[in-house]
């Protein structure tokens, strides 16, 4: 019984020591697969490490690159222009795309002209579709605007003097502005009011009255009669002139405290009648003869009145009554100076037509390109011979060569000054569209922006520059053609690109 309890104890010792050496093999297992995971995680990091190690050299490489770049560009500007002509490049450049841009946008503009062929509700198009995918004429062009109507000169198919009134009808939708917009407007209506009444009670204000328009049949009348050449006086009726102040004026006492009566005619026609202001029956006041010019309009007035609106007139005397008084040549803006009323209306000027307006055109054409091209001898077809020429800066200093000013009294001296000068220049003129006004039937005043380029003849060395300026120019009629009858150039800049 000993020998076998000694033996079961002997095994059970041996079945100890065998499940602590499992335990350990099991544990050290377990220890070498958390190891071995460590590892391949670090190898990831590694991975990860050198990805972003090339990321970062790739980022030094391209920042050398960019550095490279720069000191390059750098190095052919410096060594390509000096400081000043690079400004003057791109002072060029930026210039020339400005002007793109403004043509491009021109492209796209709606339509600014329509042709009618009815009297009345003329759409300008066959078929007047406001769901059309096309654009209407004048959409999206603002509703403020200035509009001018134009009819045949030379073949006419009615008597244009028939024309009372002309009635332009102008859909426009806005956008809601809200209540704080509609505040802001009222009040500024407001504003404006007290201003008036501060001025009236002062130096009073001003309402220009078109005889032509506004007193539109009595001029018809006076028109008829002068056409007629009836004898005698000759009445323009003006009777209540308050039907042209603005509706605010009913509720004041308006008082008219001068008149002053604003004219064009030719100095014959001028000479041949003088003008009475007529008030009420009894009221006859002479404008006399003392006429003052302003830029060609003849201006009389009448002045200490203190009269009310209503029954005024206008009496026309010929200072010779066996002869024709003719008002078709005369035209006639009166201007009334009230108490209350308050119109700032520009004169109505003479209109170019197109027909003339393409002829200064062409002729301003052809003067640039004569000149580039050196064709001296066709100048006498653009511009008369007594013609004057002046070319100044913008502080009025006229410019200068030597000794020599840039002024002449006539165009073969002109001529003779710039054949000479431009036997080894080469030039080009821009001008863009001109500002025309026709002050008298036979003058127009124009004005012409212009870009000129300048160099010494030849493909290499010399000098290269490029200026700019403005034309100020007056065009005479000589029979049935038009010719340049004086030029000032105003240079308001000048600038040496190359030498």
């Amino acid at each position: 019984m000993k020998l076998r309890a000694q033996m079961c104890e002997m095994e059970g010792g041996r079945a100890s020591r065998r499940g602590g050496i499992i335990k350990l093999l099991q544990e050290r297992r377990a220890q070498a697969n958390m190891a071995g995971r460590e590892i391949k995680q670090v190898d990831k990091q590694i991975e990860s490490a050198l990805v972003r190690v090339r990321i970062s050299e790739a980022d030094i490489k391209t920042q050398q690159e960019s550095i490279q770049q720069a000191a390059a560009t750098e190095a052919w500007y410096k060594s390509k222009y000096t400081n000043e002509a690079l400004y003057a490049w791109m002072e060029n450049s930026t210039r020339a795309l400005c002007f793109d841009a403004y043509g491009l946008t021109m492209d796209f503009i709606p339509v600014s002209s329509i042709t009618l062929s009815q009297r009345g509700a003329d759409s300008g198009v066959f078929e007047l579709n406001l769901n059309s995918e096309r654009y209407l004429p004048f959409e999206n062009a603002g509703a403020i605007s200035t509009w001018k109507l134009e009819l045949p000169q030379h073949v006419r198919q009615f008597s244009y003097e028939s024309i009372s009134d002309i009635i332009l009808h102008l859909k426009y939708t806005s956008r809601q502005g809200g209540a704080q917009l509609h505040a802001s407007a009222e009040d500024a209506v407001k504003r404006l009011m007290a201003a008036a009444d501060g001025v009236s009670e002062g130096d009073g204000l001003f309402a220009l009255i078109d005889m032509a328009s506004d007193f539109a049949n009595a001029w018809a009348l006076v028109q008829s009669q002068a056409q007629a050449r009836q004898t005698g006086d000759l009445l323009v009726s003006l009777g209540d002139i308050g039907i042209v102040l603005p509706y605010w004026s009913v509720g004041y006492a308006v008082k008219v405290q001068s008149v002053t009566l604003i004219s064009r005619c030719s100095p014959e026609v001028g000479a041949r009648f003088s003008v009475d202001l007529l008030h009420g029956k009894d009221s006859e006041r002479s404008f006399g003869d003392g006429v003052s010019r302003a830029s060609g309009w003849d201006v009389r007035e009448v002045s200490n009145l203190d009269a009310g609106i209503a029954n005024w007139g206008l009496r026309l005397k010929r200072k010779n009554q066996g002869e024709d008084l003719e008002l078709t040549t005369v035209k006639t803006i009166l201007m009334q100076e009230s108490s209350y009323d308050h119109y700032k209306l520009n004169f109505v000027e003479m209109a170019v037509s197109p027909e003339t307006a393409a002829i200064i055109q062409r002729k301003k054409a052809q003067c640039c390109r004569f000149a580039d091209s050196n064709q001296w001898n066709r100048f006498d077809s653009i511009m008369l011979p007594n013609a004057t020429f002046l070319f100044h800066n913008p502080d009025g200093s006229v410019i200068t060569k030597g000794d020599i000013e840039y002024s002449w009294s006539s165009t073969k001296d002109w001529v003779a000054f710039f054949e000479n000068e431009f036997k080894t220049m080469q030039t080009i003129h821009i001008v863009g569209p001109a500002e025309m006004e026709q002050i008298a039937p036979d003058e127009i005043k124009a004005i012409w922006a212009v870009t000129y380029h300048a160099g010494t003849k030849g493909h290499e060395g010399g000098v290269h520059g490029t200026g700019g300026g403005h034309y100020h120019e007056t065009w005479k009629k000589v029979g049935d053609d038009w010719f340049m009858a004086s030029l000032r150039m105003e240079r308001l800049y000048w600038k040496v690109l190359s030498v």
